[in-house]
């Protein structure tokens, strides 16, 4: 079932160098050259930023949530919000895995402070060129590089390719905490307001994210996984235990107790 939505305000903080703020580090001279230096992203970056991490082997395989990923896999959106150590980008993967699977495009995005609309906007285009194989994004990544102010623009033409695929295709955005607030308020913004139906966004995040996100609740489009779901059972527990040191069920039960 849909659960509420929190609406937090976030701030991402300015990247830095040497110490001191991007602005500060450079002359005035060169100040916003600076700026763009650090916010250019090269081939191998971006291509880091859109691999799936590994799955670990000795992942625990949750029924229970297997059966949310079936129950919410239609949804427009799905929020995965828990703080470090609970298991999100863990069961992002798992839930990767299931896409892939059933025969969806699966693309993946790891966030990082510096995705100001425009970097975002350039990864989302690889990222989604990457799993659906279409040499279409590269034309379009191509037609938007370098042009400011033209990132919705960029992101209806990824949408409109999407839609044209007619196939299931998923988004995976992982840390997505870290996105400045432009990018939360505007990019992330309209992608899942403006998803086609054959489209899923997959968000994992640290904290419940600014998003505009009421009337997507009210449709039923969106769903949110949080701490109270991804907390570990007794049972869970005793199987990550045993399957770690090896001992019966009964020796372990009384250790967690």
């Amino acid at each position: 079932s849909t659960k509420r939505f929190m609406q937090l305000s976030i701030f991402s903080p300015l990247p830095r160098a040497g110490g001191r703020s991007w602005n500060t580090a450079c002359p005035d001279s060169v100040r916003l050259m600076c700026s763009l230096k650090r916010r250019a992203m090269s081939e191998s970056e971006i291509i880091l930023k859109t691999t799936a991490p590994r799955l670990p082997r000795t992942a625990l395989h949750r029924d229970r949530l297997s059966r949310s990923w079936a129950e919410n896999r239609d949804r427009t959106a799905i929020s995965v919000v828990a703080p470090k150590g609970f298991g999100k980008t863990t069961l992002m993967l798992q839930w990767r895995r299931s896409w892939l699977e059933q025969g969806a495009f699966v693309a993946w995005l790891t966030a990082d402070t510096l995705d100001e609309p425009a970097r975002f906007t350039r990864a989302l285009l690889y990222a989604v060129r990457g799993a659906t194989g279409r040499s279409s994004f590269d034309v379009l990544a191509a037609r938007y590089a370098g042009q400011a102010d033209r990132e919705i623009e960029a992101l209806t033409a990824l949408l409109s390719e999407v839609a044209s695929l007619g196939i299931e295709t998923v988004i995976i955005l992982d840390d997505t905490e870290r996105l400045p607030e432009a990018t939360l308020q505007q990019s992330l913004a309209y992608l899942i307001l403006n998803a086609p139906p054959n489209l899923h966004v997959l968000i994992g995040s640290r904290v419940p994210l600014a998003l505009p996100t009421h009337e997507m609740i009210a449709k039923g489009s969106l769903s949110t996984v949080d701490v109270d779901d991804l907390r570990l059972t007794l049972d869970e527990s005793t199987a990550i235990l045993e399957a770690r040191f090896g001992r019966c069920r009964s020796s372990v039960g009384h250790l967690t107790r």
